[in-house]
């Protein structure tokens, strides 16, 4: 009678471990997987141990601990050959290579996002140093027609001093 009151307790901690997997609270499921674990050590329950090594291996691959999640993965395919179990061991395999194919696409989404935001940063700058060096160019260009002018003017007004003392000259000469 323990030991049923054992597997339901392991029962329900492995529904608690799942809930809080899928909800990607993976502390919480750790902890819930490892109580799970436990009594089913205990109670020697070679029938869900398969399972419950998968899914902390599948945990560990969520975490990034890959040599855990290995390790687990072997735990439980140990086990599916103890029950000798050829549908659990090829769904075990069949699961382990989803849940690597998943984590590369992740790690492989995740680079190229990296990517893209290294290059719009790149771009953003190559941007702001272009902006700097039209403005330099525009002051630079806005100083010397300034000063174009500037000599234009002077030179008006020196030209026009020197028609007014040649006038002057003109006069006093007469």
């Amino acid at each position: 009678l323990q030991s049923d009151d054992q597997n339901v307790q392991a029962k329900g901690k492995t529904n608690l471990e799942a809930v809080y997997l899928d909800l990607k609270k993976l502390d919480s499921a750790e902890y819930y997987f490892a109580k799970s674990l436990e009594i089913r050590l205990k109670i020697n329950d070679v029938n869900y141990l398969h399972s419950t090594y998968v899914d902390l291996s599948r945990l560990y691959a969520l975490k990034g601990n890959n040599t855990k999640s290995e390790e687990y993965l072997k735990k439980g395919l140990e086990y599916c050959e103890k029950i000798n179990s050829i549908f659990e061991t090829r769904e075990i395999y069949r699961n382990a290579v989803i849940e690597q194919n998943k984590l590369v696409s992740e790690l492989n989404e995740k680079y190229q996002a990296e990517k893209k935001d290294a290059h719009i940063q790149l771009l953003n700058k190559d941007k702001e140093i272009s902006d700097a060096q039209l403005k330099r160019r525009s002051f630079e260009r806005n100083v010397f027609i300034g000063g174009l002018i500037l000599v234009f003017l002077i030179s008006l007004f020196i030209f026009n001093r020197f028609k007014i003392s040649q006038k002057q000259k003109k006069i006093i000469e007469k």
